[in-house]
């Protein structure tokens, strides 16, 4: 069985190369380093089963990028992960149905394959 494609983006290279090897036996990882990059992969990639995505990034930040995503991709579940726990930013997002949830750092990596896997088959 192929593995599902994630989507995480974030700008910090370190948090990707972090989120790709505890990830990678159980997802294919695509990954991008900014809301462009990511909107012009998801354009490209109709496998892309889920989006995880940092809060805080410059040019455009992870509430900006999922609502633009939402707007050709309404059925994609969407993730944010964020050191600030429960922002009310990201409690807007899941209130205005922009977001399935979010994951705190430092990371629970059983917590996200778990959720991830759980949403992706539903």
């Amino acid at each position: 069985m192929d593995k599902p494609t994630i989507l995480y983006v974030d700008d910090d290279q370190f948090n990707i190369t972090l989120f790709e090897f505890n990830f990678k036996n159980e997802f294919e990882i695509l990954n991008a380093t900014s809301g462009s990059e990511a909107l012009q992969l998801i354009q490209n990639h109709d496998e892309i089963a889920a989006i995880v995505s940092d809060v805080r990034m410059p040019e455009m930040d992870g509430i900006e990028f999922i609502t633009k995503v939402k707007e050709s991709k309404n059925n994609l579940p969407c993730f944010l992960l964020t050191g600030y726990g429960g922002a009310q930013e990201v409690v807007d997002a899941i209130d205005q149905n922009l977001i399935v949830g979010y994951f705190s750092k430092p990371f629970d990596k059983e917590n996200i394959i778990t959720t991830l896997k759980s949403t992706i088959n539903d």
